[in-house]
């Protein structure tokens, strides 16, 4: 077919429409935008000019979103796009671990393309059929005649020209960018209707740039690089715990028989504090990123450990040493202990975009947590234990993890100090033989991860 066109022997540079390559499921989403980004890119190189995907939604509508598979699509286009001379419609797909690519070239009124390129490579290839696309349309354009039209304003222009036509070097582009004075600027219609760089989350100068550089709209420029700035957050997760998630309360009663055998109590042992082990989470968190760096959020979570119990009881005869006269300890089957806990947390991601983003992070650490309430017997009476509140300090670091449709996941290792509450005991001389001691570390670590969506 190219060199049926050769015979027509003309070499003029002319405009090309690129619609957004469309992608064949959810997943070819992000390679279909990064190919469209990267034709751009290399017809600018070759000095071709072009009609950006950002102009052609704005003028064309909703068509021009899968172009490949609406059949009125060039038709349109050439409606609204008369001095156009070359449509470039390409659709993307996986396929077993390679991108298969349809790009389909159509002149002026044809209803059938007037060349189909096809082509199965790997991801890191895209660069490289992108430019082949823009060899195929840079000959196309050489051969085409021109089409008698106005001028129409639209978003983009050749950013290296490189052709040595003296025609189309001294004759302006029919389509014109409008300036952008600098990067803190409403970027104009033509580079995506976005926001400021304030509002974006004062992105970095250099993603700032490519944004404008782009010709994609800031919806889809967000999405294409997944970022997070001025996005809502929500994550459900969970994960495991180590250190102080258990509690323990031991519990001993010391009573003195009278001569009318009543008894009284001499003495009490109380020990009541959180105990080292293992227990789990699972929990739900909402955050919110003014900033492409920062994220502020609330973590709502149900620790699960266990509660261990011992109770105990001496009983002295009056006026007959200092030995008790009888003694017996009860050790209850550990149960579990439900706590609910409230984390407020920033993070501080390192990077703005891509799929991976590493994050450190810090929390204030809040659990709250119930009593005990012994079972007496006959004669003796134990006292209870109210519930609380534990506090403390958390940092750690994480991965979060982004993926094109708005999915996100995410893996961190929080450590958090405990400030309270602290051990309670209370021991007077009458009991003779008080429990050991149990075993406390004042922290607590723990490996989380989270499945999600940002909005």
């Amino acid at each position: 077919m190219l060199s049926l066109l050769a015979l027509l022997g003309l070499a003029h540079a002319s405009d090309v429409l690129v619609p957004t390559f469309t992608p064949s499921t959810l997943s070819d989403f992000g390679p279909a935008e990064r190919l469209t980004e990267e034709t751009l890119q290399a017809l600018a190189d070759r000095g071709v000019p072009f009609v950006a995907p950002s102009e052609i939604q704005r003028r064309a509508g909703a068509v021009a979103d899968g172009c490949a598979e609406e059949k009125s699509c060039t038709d349109v286009l050439w409606r609204h796009f008369p001095p156009a001379r070359l449509a470039i419609v390409g659709a993307v797909t996986w396929n077993e671990g390679m991108l298969e690519a349809k790009v389909r070239f159509y002149g002026p009124k044809d209803a059938s393309p007037i060349e189909v390129m096809t082509s199965a490579f790997p991801e890191e290839d895209i660069p490289k059929f992108a430019d082949q696309i823009a060899f195929f349309a840079d000959e196309m354009l050489e051969l085409v005649p021109p089409v008698e039209a106005g001028a129409v304003a639209v978003a983009a222009e050749p950013r290296s020209p490189k052709r040595t036509d003296r025609a189309a070097a001294d004759s302006p582009p029919r389509y014109e960018a409008e300036k952008v004075e600098n990067l803190d600027q409403k970027p104009n219609d033509a580079v995506g209707q976005g926001p400021t760089r304030q509002a974006a989350g004062m992105l970095p100068r250099r993603v700032w740039q490519r944004y404008e550089q782009s010709g994609l709209t800031w919806r889809r420029f967000k999405e294409r690089e997944l970022i997070r700035a001025g996005s809502v957050v929500i994550e459900l997760g969970g994960g495991a715990l180590f250190g102080d998630v258990n509690r323990g309360y031991d519990v001993r009663v010391a009573v003195e028989q009278q001569a009318d055998l009543s008894m009284s109590e001499i003495g009490l042992y109380q020990a009541d504090s959180f105990v080292t082990g293992t227990g789990w989470s699972a929990g739900v968190a909402v955050g919110y990123l003014p900033l492409w760096w920062l994220e502020v959020g609330v973590q709502g979570s149900l620790n699960v450990g266990k509660k261990e119990l011992t109770t105990g009881w001496e009983q002295y005869v009056a006026g007959e040493g200092i030995e008790p006269y009888a003694e017996s300890t009860q050790e209850f089957d550990p149960t579990l202990a439900f706590m609910a806990g409230v984390e407020p947390r920033l993070r501080f991601y390192t990077v703005p975009t891509g799929p991976v983003k590493p994050y450190v992070l810090t929390a204030a650490n809040l659990r709250f947590y119930d009593g005990y309430v012994v079972p007496d017997l006959d004669t003796v009476k134990y006292p209870d234990r109210s519930g609380g509140l534990s506090a403390g300090m958390t940092l750690g670091a994480g991965l979060a993890f982004d993926a094109p449709g708005g999915f996100i996941a995410s893996l961190e290792v929080p450590w958090t100090y405990l400030f309270s509450p602290q051990p309670f005991k209370r021991d007077t001389p009458a009991i003779f033989d008080p429990p050991a001691g149990r075993k406390q570390s004042g922290q607590i670590l723990a490996i989380r991860a989270g499945l999600g969506f940002r909005i």
